[in-house]
């Protein structure tokens, strides 16, 4: 449903205070794993407006569909599958952080 890219303009890290976007150090065991509303996965930094983004097909950001940001806390909105997680900082600035699933239901 969404590809999920970090603004250029932002720094991030994993386990990384001082970064602007700062990402729970077992983001990568997320993997193809289905997350609940509410799981975290990261903060933004305190006085910081970086937001991830998250892409649909269209290139339409759907991100503050998909993202909650209280108390600076990265939470789902939505139960959703990370695909292609990756933590490696070259494949996450190029093609972007993961992808995104949701579960369709089957009449």
């Amino acid at each position: 449903m969404a590809t999920v890219k970090v603004p250029e303009q932002a720094s991030f890290g994993f386990d990384s205070p001082t970064a602007d976007i700062d990402f729970v150090p077992e983001l990568n065991h997320f993997n193809f794993r289905e997350l609940e509303r509410g799981d975290r996965l990261g903060r933004v930094r305190q006085g910081c407006s970086a937001r991830l983004l998250a892409l649909d097909e269209n290139g339409g950001d759907i991100g503050a569909r998909l993202f909650d940001y209280r108390q600076g806390e990265i939470t789902l909105r939505q139960p959703l599958m990370p695909a292609m997680l990756t933590r490696d900082e070259r494949v996450i600035r190029q093609d972007g952080l993961c992808y995104l699933m949701e579960r369709i239901s089957t009449p």
